[in-house]
Parts: structure tokens; sequence; C-alpha cells
């Protein structure tokens, strides 16, 4: 669909559907690992975002390139982009990406063993993160905060905030399932729904059949019967015509005779 959408907004040279499509594109490319399409694709989109001002896509570009190249292990590359997301969230008041790129700093901190560093990081996101009630993100502070306080040899907050961690990631697997589940009983009731639909149609256009078939039928049985009625008449008026001809003869021989 977003393909779709980035060639019909490229076609009528729209470009605010050309940034949002080619963003989305290159974010589908990063959950499947693809990073070098990933990056392409939101490299195209910030070139847009250039021209159109929008901070917000922005904000997301960088956080999701910032995202590659923190599972690529280029740390210096990653801190900078999350550092121009978060720069571009406050600029239009975005919690949600000041909250994610703090954590991902906290993540690149802790991987190049800045841990003091790390844990402010991953503070500060978690807090912003539990303000707007964001559980996604909430997860993700409690999972880097385990594994901070974990090399910080902080075992009892290690497993504290692990355990927050599961709760907050069963909680959004349960939502994610129910959601599913929703979603596969949608499709089912409208496939009922539809096939409901289609055999009343057939059964409809069984009996319009029917009815069409018996129509003709009739009509060719009646042209039929009127055939041969008047084939009938047709020889009886040639018997009659044969007959008067022959009594005509006979009153002739007679009058001869």
């Amino acid at each position: 669909y977003n393909r779709q959408g980035l060639d019909i907004a490229r076609e009528i040279n729209y470009k605010g559907g050309m940034e949002i499509s080619s963003a989305n594109i290159g974010e589908i490319y990063y959950r499947q690992k693809k990073y070098d399409e990933a990056r392409e694709a939101l490299m195209q989109s910030l070139d847009i975002v250039r021209e159109t001002g929008n901070s917000e896509t922005r904000a997301f570009i960088h956080y999701i390139l910032g995202s590659i190249s923190g599972e690529q292990k280029k740390y210096a590359e990653a801190a900078a982009s999350f550092r121009q997301s978060e720069q571009s969230a406050i600029e239009v008041g975005s919690k949600e990406y000041q909250a994610r790129c703090l954590i991902g700093l906290a993540g690149i901190f802790l991987a190049t063993e800045k841990t003091d560093s790390a844990m402010l990081y991953a503070r500060q996101g978690l807090g912003i993160a539990e303000k707007i009630r964001y559980n996604e993100i909430i997860r993700d502070g409690n999972e880097v905060l385990s594994r901070i306080y974990e090399q910080s040899g902080n075992g009892i907050l290690a497993l504290a905030h692990y355990k927050r961690y599961k709760a907050f990631a069963d909680s959004i697997n349960n939502l994610q399932s129910e959601q599913r589940s929703g979603a596969l009983l949608a499709d089912y009731e409208f496939a009922k729904k539809e096939l409901l639909l289609k055999t009343a149609f057939d059964r409809k256009q069984v009996r319009l059949n029917w009815i069409i078939f018996s129509a003709f039928a009739a009509l060719f049985t009646a042209i039929i019967v009127g055939w041969l009625i008047y084939r009938s008449r047709q020889k009886e008026k040639n018997a009659n015509a044969l007959l008067q001809k022959q009594r005509d003869e006979i009153n002739v021989q007679r009058s001869d005779l």
C-alpha cells in the first residue's frame, strides 16, 4: 500500500504523500532488517522533508536511522541520529519521540560501556514514557535499565526492572493477540456474510434462470402448437379444395351426360 501510495503521490507531485510513504517504506525495510533499502527510502523521505519542513517526520526518520546504525554497531552515527531526532521531537512537542530517543541513547551508551550516562538517559526516557503512559516505550525503558543495572552489578534492581519489562511485554503481546483475534473474527464474519449473500444471490439467480427458461419454454411450446395448428388448417384447407375440385369435375361429367 505504501508503494502504491508513493507512486500515486509522485504522479500528482504531492510532496507530503511522497514524504510519508517513503518514510513508512523505510521503516518496513528496517523491521525486515534490510538496512540498505531502509536507508535509501528514509534518505529519499528526508530530502523531501528539507523542502516541506515537517519536523515530525524528520524526528521519525532520524530515530529509525539511529536504530539502524545502533544495530549495525555504528554507535557514533546512531547517537548523532538520535540527537537529531530528539531535537526535532522537541520542536514539535512530541513526547513519544523524546522518550524513544533518550532510551535509544541509553542503549548506545550501554553498548559503549558508559554506564552512568546510559542510566541517566534511560531514567529520563522512562520517566517521560510513564507520564504519557506509552506502554511500548515503558517496556523498552525497563529492558534497558535491567541490562544497565546488571552490568553495574546491581542484581536486585536488574531483576526488578526485568520483571516490569516482562509484565509490559506480556501485556502488549496479549493486546496484540486480542487485536489479531479481533481482526481474524472480523475477517471470518465478513467471509460468512459474503458467503450468505452470495448463496442468496445464487438462489435468486437460479430462480430467475428458471423463470426465464420457463418463459422461453412456454413461448417455444406456443410457437410449436401454433405451427402445428397452422399446418393442420392448411392441410384441411388443401383437402377441402381438392374435394371441391373433384365435386366440380363430377358435376361437369353429369351435365355432359
